[in-house]
């Protein structure tokens, strides 16, 4: 009876010491943050899940717009023009061809400093004009109803920078149009054109290079 007694608690104690092993040496242990310990010691790296915190991953899109920005301005005098198309994925593009521009212009010393750029061919026009300048893009501006895409602001990770338009207007009044977006062109092709051959014709003028 005593030897039988003292064999199965001799049995026990061999598996208590076996499940002690297995967890001290091959048991793994998750934490709340995804990484991996073994009880023998230090973390092993593991594939934590994806957190927002991280940022967008390639092809993920991130939208800033606001909605609350507004879609009109009161104040016609501009005091600085920016603005980046592409047409690289337009269909039709016309005279503007499959290129990304680079427009613009600023109001410095009671003259307008402006230039224009093809970035994908390097072509680059500087010019220096009467403020009449920034009179004509107001016109333009007011034309195609730019104030309208106003706090649009979307972004799709990981596309290269030669897709959609940029436009950043800023006004005396300290009013502004700013719209960003990397995957689509939101500008139509007739204000594109405008602002292009606008463009043009400031560097055309004699002293311009």
């Amino acid at each position: 009876m005593i030897l039988a007694l003292s064999i199965t608690l001799a049995v026990l104690a061999v598996l208590a010491l076996g499940i002690l092993v297995y967890f001290k040496f091959f048991a793994l242990v998750y934490d709340k943050d995804g990484m991996v310990y073994q009880a023998q010691g230090g973390p092993h790296v593991c594939n934590p899940p994806h957190s927002e915190d991280d940022g967008p991953i390639d092809g993920g899109a991130t939208d800033n717009s606001d909605l609350n920005a507004p879609k009109s301005i009161e104040s016609t005098q501009i005091i600085s023009f920016d603005c980046r198309f592409s047409t690289m994925d337009t269909a039709e593009p016309g005279k503007l061809g499959n290129h990304i521009y680079q427009l613009h212009a600023k109001l410095e010393n009671g003259a307008v400093q402006g230039m224009y750029q093809v970035r994908d061919t390097g072509e680059t026009h500087s010019f220096r004009v009467s403020q009449k300048f920034l009179v004509e893009v107001q016109i333009l501006v007011a034309i195609y109803s730019l104030a309208q895409y106003n706090g649009h602001d979307y972004t799709v990770a990981g596309l290269p920078d030669e897709y959609g338009a940029q436009l950043d207007v800023r006004y005396a009044s300290r009013e502004s149009i700013y719209a960003n977006d990397n995957q689509d062109n939101f500008l139509p092709l007739e204000a594109m054109n405008a602002l292009l051959n606008l463009f043009e014709r400031g560097a055309a003028v004699p002293g311009s290079f």
